[in-house]
């Protein structure tokens, strides 16, 4: 088992003594600032969570990843700084480069690898996700470029077709981050659903605040302004003629490393907040298509047992994370994801399960083992 793995699984192994958002409670400053509380009692806990949790390959990947932004943005070799040779364009500028310099570029490139590759094993969970967000951060840097290589005052001075790609460049970001945003969301509801099914409506309520994404979405917009300032920061940085801007340099470089850190923390926290509930994050309707194109083999389940008198159960867990019931009306042979309609008769699947052998009637979710990471 690798590294990666074994800090993962020792991280899951030690849920069950972390720190629950529920238990914390934040200041009193009014009804008006009330959100924003909220907001730091939550960045607050995700703080100390990260404190317990993060093992050597976390630190190491954003070691990794800070390294690929210092070594591809600091100009080491003076190229920048002495102007550059602005007549000699595209591969052939960059293959005419000194040697050093191409050596710079090639080992930025393989540390930019090594972090992509270290978030594929740390994060299971979302490494689709992981791989278009990396992608988009390169396209917005590559939106950025090509506006500044038609106008190189960008934004005091504008050319057409560079504004059209550095548009299509945020709106591909921002789509990008809200497929995220509402995969993690309905995941996390589905989660809910099939974990924290209770009768007693306080325990629901602390459950959702346990699992509260406010803090967690509040870094991911905040990713984002970082990629996108330190995008521009770095190409202005470039296009600026003859000798480079040295206050551009530094924004880039302290958004760039922000960055870094805000990307770990953005993927870290579900991976953290749902446990191993499900093989993967994504979104309800992903969820329904995968699971009809896979057809029977998505449906193979989990079996549960009677918390009663340990008999099996008709209660399982599919692959996707759901907790799935039979239908509880007496003419219907249907079954489905607890909490959602029968696909045969509409009716409910109830969140209750009776045991025909003991005649005990429990929460569905006391029939299978808790994987919960709270």
């Amino acid at each position: 088992m690798s590294e990666n793995a074994l800090a993962a699984e020792a991280a899951a192994d030690d849920a069950d003594h972390l720190p629950r958002l529920s238990s914390k409670e934040g200041r009193d400053v009014g009804q008006k600032w009330q959100f924003l509380e909220n907001i730091r009692v939550e960045l607050s806990h995700m703080l100390e969570l990260l404190l317990r949790t993060w093992g050597a390959p976390h630190y190491r990947t954003v070691i990794i990843g800070s390294l690929a932004v210092l070594i591809g943005s600091i100009d080491l070799t003076g190229e920048i700084w002495g102007g550059g040779n602005t007549s000699v364009v595209g591969w052939k500028g960059i293959f005419s480069a000194q040697p050093a310099s191409v050596v710079q570029w090639i080992v930025s490139l393989s540390l930019w690898a090594w972090f992509i590759s270290s978030l594929w094993l740390l994060f299971p969970l979302l490494r689709g996700h992981a791989i278009l967000i990396v992608a988009m951060w390169g396209g917005v840097q590559v939106g950025f470029a090509y506006a500044h290589a038609l106008a190189p005052a960008f934004p005091f001075s504008v050319s057409g077709s560079g504004i059209v790609v550095l548009l299509l460049s945020l709106f591909s970001l921002s789509f990008v981050m809200s497929m995220f945003h509402r995969a993690v969301s309905e995941t996390r509801d589905l989660h809910l659903e099939s974990e924290h099914a209770d009768p007693d409506p306080r325990h629901i309520m602390e459950a959702k605040q346990d699992h509260s994404l406010r803090g967690w979405t509040t870094i991911l917009i905040a990713w984002a302004g970082f990629i996108v300032l330190g995008s521009w920061a770095g190409t202005l940085h470039i296009a600026y003629r003859p000798h480079g801007s040295i206050i551009a340099l530094a924004i880039h470089l302290i958004l760039n490393l922000a960055s870094i850190a805000a990307l770990m923390v953005t993927l870290w926290y579900p991976q953290l907040l749902l446990g191993s509930a499900t093989d993967r994050i994504e979104t309800d309707r992903s969820r329904q298509v995968g699971r009809v194109m896979a057809g029977l083999e998505a449906r193979e389940m989990k079996d549960g047992k009677c918390p009663s008198c340990n008999a099996p159960s008709a209660v399982g867990r599919a692959k996707d994370g759901a907790i799935e019931a039979p239908c509880t009306v007496s003419d219907c042979d249907g079954r489905g994801t607890v909490g959602r309609s029968c696909p045969l008769c509409d009716t409910e699947i109830t969140r209750r399960f009776l045991c025909k052998g003991c005649g005990v009637s429990s929460p569905v979710s006391d029939h299978l083992p808790n994987i919960d990471a709270w």
